[in-house]
């Protein structure tokens, strides 16, 4: 199964069809030529080469000689050349080493016994997330068939135990079902509103519980539990078992501009680094798909303008000078305003209130500090895994769509 994955992730490097998004940028320092070693990454491959990694498949030159050209083992030499004035990268096929011995990778086989091709991404890092947890709708959550006891009418059951559960419907027999609690809910990201958890809910995480098979149809209907890993409670939800999906991760910009934020830091953590999930506000309705690459900034922190604040003053006596200084009916009505400008200013000194009414809040400007992936997307939101990164990322962190400067 997880060779399958592997195929699959590493299927983007002949991807053909996609219209470049820019000219691929060489980093100032970048090799001529790389032999790829064991624990490399094609991300960290890729990003010797290029100072934006996921324009890899722009330089990407499959061999027609090799049998899955696409494939990228340790030994093998990359080879940096220029066609038409374009970078291009080959694959040389190097060595195995197996049992004390050295055998030379012909073009015509390339798959070799207990040697695996690199992959992609780290897949350990987002394995969990590729079957476990889901995200709900607030309806799906509300209308999923739910445990409304056990046998033996306990609070909680676990493995070998049986329950019983409302709402299946036409359940059959035979049936396995996953039983998950409801846990993060997930905020839309709201600029104007400085407490955590106000905006429009995105959906609700759905916390692997166990699963159980369905002896007995009905309403209630009966269950047998046979697997867990956190004891079952009453009102625990059940959901059809899904198979784990293996999308193909072929790291590319979003087919539109995407302006989101990072609204969950996944395991409880304050702040995510490199390999590290992350979740987006944006999903399969504003166009993510697996793969699709977004850049982090950190979020600009709001701070105070003392210059903004003096120079307001400034100005504001300078106008009293000025009106001050005309005649007549005009210069009473002029000077009767300066007196309650100068009166209410000695009054907000004496309450205190002078410097908090006069403050200037600035936002400073959000600045990039690395690269995210999305690996899968629901309606709403996505989980992104972190790659490249030079400051920890923190919630409300911004995540757009990737530029080249």
């Amino acid at each position: 199964m997880l060779n399958k994955l592997l195929l699959a992730a590493l299927g983007f490097l002949g991807m053909i069809g996609v219209a470049p998004a820019a000219e691929p940028q060489l980093r100032p320092d970048h090799p001529t030529e790389y032999v790829v070693q064991r624990g490399d990454t094609l991300w960290d491959i890729a990003g010797r080469f290029l100072t934006y990694p996921w324009q890899w498949p722009e330089i990407w030159r499959a061999n027609p000689e090799v049998k899955n050209p696409h494939l990228i083992y340790p030994g093998d030499r990359l080879v940096l050349s220029y066609v038409d004035g374009r970078p291009v990268v080959t694959v040389i096929p190097g060595e195995v080493h197996l049992g004390g011995r050295r055998f030379k990778r012909s073009p015509s086989v390339r798959e070799q016994p207990n040697v695996e091709p690199i992959r992609v991404i780290p897949l350990e890092a987002i394995s969990p997330f590729l079957e476990r947890p889901r995200v709900l709708s607030a309806q799906e959550a509300r209308d999923a068939p739910y445990v409304v006891s056990s046998q033996d009418q306990t609070l909680i059951a676990g493995p070998g135990n049986r329950i019983y559960a409302r709402g299946l419907g036409e359940v059959q027999p035979g049936q396995r079902l996953v039983i998950v609690r409801t846990g993060v809910t997930y905020h839309a990201y709201e600029p104007n509103l400085r407490l955590p958890d106000v905006g429009e809910v995105l959906g609700h995480e759905a916390l692997y519980v166990g699963d159980a098979l369905v002896t007995r149809a009905g309403d209630p209907a009966t269950l047998l539990v046979t697997g867990g890993v956190r004891e079952i409670l009453v009102g625990d939800r059940l959901l059809p078992e899904e198979k784990q999906q293996f999308p193909e991760f072929i790291p590319h910009p979003p087919s539109n501009e995407i302006e989101g934020r990072v609204i969950a830091l996944v395991d409880g953590v304050s702040q995510a680094g490199q390999y590290q999930i992350v979740v987006v506000d944006h999903g399969s309705e504003t166009g993510l798909e697996p793969g699709n690459v977004l850049t982090v900034y950190e979020a600009g922190a709001r701070v105070l303008d003392p210059i903004a604040t003096t120079r307001g003053q400034q100005q504001i006596e300078r106008i009293e000078f000025q009106r001050a200084d005309q005649s007549g009916a005009e210069q009473v009505v002029e000077n009767f305003v300066n007196d309650i400008i100068a009166n209410k200013r000695a009054l907000d000194r004496a309450l205190g209130q002078d410097r908090i009414q006069r403050e200037v809040e600035v936002r400073l400007p959000d600045e990039p500090t690395g690269t995210a992936m999305v690996f899968r997307v629901f309606p709403r939101v996505s989980y992104a895994i972190v790659l490249d990164i030079e400051r920890p990322v923190r919630l409300h962190d911004a995540l757009r769509s990737p530029s080249v400067d």
